[in-house]
C-alpha cells in the first residue's frame, strides 16, 4: 500500500481491543472521557494494528456512502485558545504575544505531555499519546544533518530550527523571571527534544477546523481533533473515502466535527482521508519534516535539485515561465514522455538559449517559446540536462556507499532513520530520472540524423 497515517507512531485511543484482548489501562481511561465529552464513532468502525502504518479505523460491516462515522465536538478540540486561557500557563503566554499561535501552542503542549498529572479537561488524550516513539529530523545535531547535505530538506529543517529555537529561547528567558512549577519548568527544564517533539506532535495530528465566530464569519483554526486523527490516508486518491469538516448547521462551540463516508466502504476497508490537498505538501522531504515518516511509495512524489545558476539577465523570462534561478523540482518520472515536460527542462532549455543568443532574454515571451521549439535547441538542452543528471547520480551513489550513522539517543536514532531512508527515496527519484532522460534523448538524437 501507498499511504501515510496521520498518527503513523501513535497508539491507539480508542475502545479497542489489543491482540492481546486487552485494553491498555490509557484506553480504558480515554475511553471514559471521549463517552464523557460526547464523542461518538460509528457502531461499524473498529480500530486495527496494521505493521506499516500503525493503528487506523476499520469498516467491521459494509458502510454505505454519506454514512457519518465520528462525530467530535468542538468542545472537545484542542487549539491555542486552551493554552492562552490555561489557568497555569496562560500568564506565560499573556506576557509572550508577540509568539505566533504555533510557538505557543508547541510549549503549551509541551508541558501537557510532560506533566501527565496536571490537571487538564485532555489529559486521557493527552496520556494516551505515543511520547516514547515520536522522533523529528529537528532532533539531529549540525554535524548528524551534514552527513545528509545531499538533501534540500537539510535547508529546510535548518530554516524551521531557527524559527523554533528564536521561540523556545525567548520562552525559555520569560519564564526564567518568574517563580513556581510553570517558571521552572520553561526556565530550566524544559529541553529542547521536550520542544520539538510537541511540535512534531501537533503538526502531525492537527487538522484544520472550521468554526463560526460571534459575526457569523467561518474561520479556521489549527486543532488536535481526538478520534479523528486516526483516519490515514492514500496517495492512491480512488481509495480515499472520509471527508471530515464541521457541520455548518452548528454555531460556535456548538457545531460537531464530522467524519463522513464518500462513498460504499467495503468490510475490513480501512477508512481513509485525504491529508492535504497541496501537492508540495504531499513530497517525502516535507512528510518527513512535518509528520516524522517517509512512505513506502509515493507516486507523487518529487525533491528539490540545486541546479547551474542562471544569468541574472534571465530573471524575467524565470519568471514568465514560474522558475526559481538555481533550483527546481524533479518529480516522480515513470516514462520518457514525462521528461520532457518538466519544468527543470524548460530551465536547462533557456540557459541554452541565453549560451546561443544573450539577446534572448529581451525579446518577447512568445518568441522565445517560439525559438525553445527548436529541434538542435531542445536537443543540446536534453543533452546538458542528461549530463547533469549522471553527475547528480554519481554522487546519490557514493553517499550511499557511507557508513550509516548510529546515536544513543532513541528518538535521534529513529530521526537517523527516516533521513536514510529520505535519502534512499530521493535516489530513486534521480534514477528513474536518469534512465527515462536516457530513453527519450537516445530518441531525439535519432530523430536529429
Amino acid at each position: 500500500m501507498a499511504w501515510i497515517s496521520f498518527a503513523v507512531v501513535l497508539h491507539a485511543v480508542l475502545s479497542v481491543k489489543l491482540v492481546s484482548g486487552e485494553l491498555t489501562p490509557e484506553l480504558a481511561a480515554f475511553e471514559s472521557w471521549m463517552a464523557d465529552q460526547g464523542l461518538t464513532k460509528h457502531g461499524s468502525v473498529s480500530i486495527r494494528h496494521e505493521a506499516i502504518s500503525g493503528y487506523g479505523l476499520y469498516a467491521d460491516t459494509t458502510i454505505a456512502s454519506g454514512t457519518i462515522i465520528a462525530t467530535i465536538p468542538l468542545t472537545a478540540v484542542v487549539n491555542v485558545e486552551h493554552a492562552m486561557v490555561d489557568e497555569a500557563t496562560g500568564p506565560l503566554w499573556q506576557a509572550l504575544d508577540d509568539l505566533s499561535d504555533l510557538d505557543i501552542f508547541t510549549g503549551w503542549m509541551a508541558f501537557q505531555l510532560a506533566h501527565p498529572d496536571h490537571e487538564s479537561m485532555w489529559s486521557p488524550y493527552f496520556q494516551s499519546l505515543p511520547l516514547t516513539t515520536m522522533t523529528s529530523p529537528l532532533l539531529l545535531t549540525k554535524q548528524q544533518l551534514a552527513h545528509y547535505k545531499l538533501s534540500a530538506v537539510v535547508d529546510m529543517i535548518n530554516q524551521r530550527n531557527f524559527s523554533m529555537a528564536a521561540a523556545f529561547d525567548e520562552i525559555t528567558m520569560t519564564a526564567a523571571s518568574g517563580t513556581g512549577l510553570v517558571a521552572d519548568w520553561f526556565g530550566t527544564t524544559m529541553t529542547w527534544e521536550d520542544y520539538v517533539i510537541a511540535n512534531t506532535m501537533i503538526r502531525s495530528r492537527s487538522y484544520r477546523v472550521g468554526i463560526k465566530d460571534t459575526l457569523n464569519e467561518w474561520q479556521d483554526a489549527m486543532c488536535l481533533v481526538p478520534l479523528a486523527d486516526l483516519l490515514n490516508t492514500d496517495f492512491d486518491e480512488s481509495k480515499l473515502n472520509i471527508k471530515c469538516k464541521t457541520d455548518k448547521m452548528g454555531a460556535g462551540l456548538q457545531a460537531n466535527f464530522l467524519c463522513k463516508t464518500t462513498r460504499t466502504v467495503s468490510k475490513d476497508e480501512q477508512l481513509l482521508a485525504q491529508y492535504s490537498s497541496r501537492a508540495g505538501s504531499r513530497i517525502s522531504s516535507k512528510l518527513a519534516l512535518d509528520y516524522a515518516f517517509v512512505p513506502e511509495s509515493n507516486p507523487q512524489d518529487a525533491m528539490v535539485i540545486e541546479l547551474p545558476p542562471a544569468d541574472k539577465a534571465l530573471d524575467k523570462l524565470l519568471k514568465a515561465f514560474n522558475l526559481h534561478r538555481g533550483s527546481s523540482a524533479l518529480p516522480m518520472i515513470t516514462q520518457p514522455s514525462q521528461v520532457q515536460d518538466m519544468q527543470v527542462v524548460v530551465y536547462f532549455t533557456l540557459l541554452q538559449l541565453f549560451k546561443k543568443d544573450r539577446s534572448i532574454a529581451q525579446q518577447r515571451l512568445q518568441a522565445v517559446q517560439v525559438a525553445m521549439e527548436d529541434q538542435t535547441v531542445r536537443l543540446a538542452a536534453m543533452e546538458e540536462f542528461f549530463k547533469f543528471l549522471l553527475e547528480l547520480q554519481t554522487t546519490r551513489h557514493k553517499h550511499a556507499q557511507l557508513p550509516l550513522l548510529e546515536s544513543h539517543n532513541p528518538r535521534q536514532q529513529l530521526a537517523l532513520g527516516l533521513m536514510d531512508k529520505l535519502m534512499k527515496r530521493e535516489g530513486e527519484l534521480v534514477d528513474r530520472a536518469v534512465f527515462n532522460t536516457q530513453t527519450l534523448l537516445e530518441v531525439m538524437r535519432k530523430n536529429a540524423l
